[in-house]
C-alpha cells in the first residue's frame, strides 16, 4: 500500500509478487448455456492529484499441475453397473464391471484397465466401446452441473459380442490424449474438475 510520486515523464517500474501456494488453476469452461471461469489478474493504479485515477489490468493465467509424488499411493478402482433389457420373456441382467490397477493418470499415458460383462439377459450384447471424458461440475448454493469439455472418439472393443448366459473378458487399453488439461483446482469449492473412463454395452 506504499506510494510513489512521479514527476513528469516516462518510468519503467518493475515488480515482483509472490503467489500463494495451491492456487486453483486458471480455467474457462463452456458448453452450451453453462460457463464456469477462474481469471487472474494485476491491477495497477496510479492516483493523479486534481484528476481521475489511472487504473491498467492485466490478465494473466496460473497452472497448477497435479504432482503424482505428491498424491496418496496408487488404489485400484472397480465400477459395476445392472442393467435389465426390455423384453417380453423372463431376463435377467447385464453386469457390466470395469477394473483400473491404478487411479492415477496423466496426459499421454497409457491407461490399462480390464473389462468384464456377464450376461444373464436373453438379448445379445454386440459390442462394447469405451471413451474417456474431461470435465467440469459446477456446485452453486445446492445446485450441481456437469459438463463436458473434452472427448477421445469412441474405441469399439473387437470380438465383443456376449451372447445370452455367456460372461466374457477383456484386458484393454486406452491413451489419454496430450493435450487434455492437467489443471489441478485445489482450494476451489464451487468447480470441480473430473477425468471419466465411459464404457458402454
Amino acid at each position: 500500500q506504499s506510494q510513489t510520486k512521479f514527476g513528469p515523464g516516462r518510468y519503467v517500474y518493475p515488480f515482483t509478487l509472490n503467489l500463494p501456494e495451491n492456487l486453483p488453476s486458471s480455467v474457462e469452461a463452456t458448453c452450451g448455456m453453462s460457463r464456469g471461469r477462474i481469471k487472474y489478474k494485476a491491477r495497477v493504479k496510479i492516483n493523479r492529484k486534481w484528476s481521475l485515477d489511472c487504473t491498467c489490468e492485466k490478465i494473466f493465467e496460473v497452472y497448477t499441475c497435479n504432482d503424482l509424488n505428491a498424491m496418496s499411493s496408487a488404489s485400484p478402482v472397480e465400477r459395476s453397473i445392472e442393467k435389465i433389457p426390455t423384453s417380453l420373456g423372463v431376463s435377467g441382467p447385464i453386469q457390466f464391471t470395469v477394473s483400473l490397477s491404478d487411479d492415477r493418470c496423466v496426459p499421454n499415458q497409457v491407461v490399462r484397465f480390464v473389462a468384464r460383462v456377464k450376461n444373464d439377459s436373453c438379448t445379445t450384447v454386440n459390442e462394447l466401446r469405451f471413451r474417456i471424458l474431461q470435465g467440469f461440475t459446477f456446485h452453486v448454493k445446492s445446485k450441481r452441473e456437469e459438463i463436458t469439455v473434452s472427448a477421445t472418439d469412441l474405441f469399439a472393443v473387437v470380438n465383443s459380442v456376449v451372447e445370452p448366459g455367456v460372461e466374457k473378458f477383456w484386458k484393454l487399453q486406452l491413451k489419454i490424449p496430450a493435450n487434455m488439461s492437467v489443471a489441478s483446482l485445489p482450494n476451489c469449492n464451487v468447480i470441480k474438475v473430473f477425468w471419466e473412463l465411459r464404457g458402454e454395452v
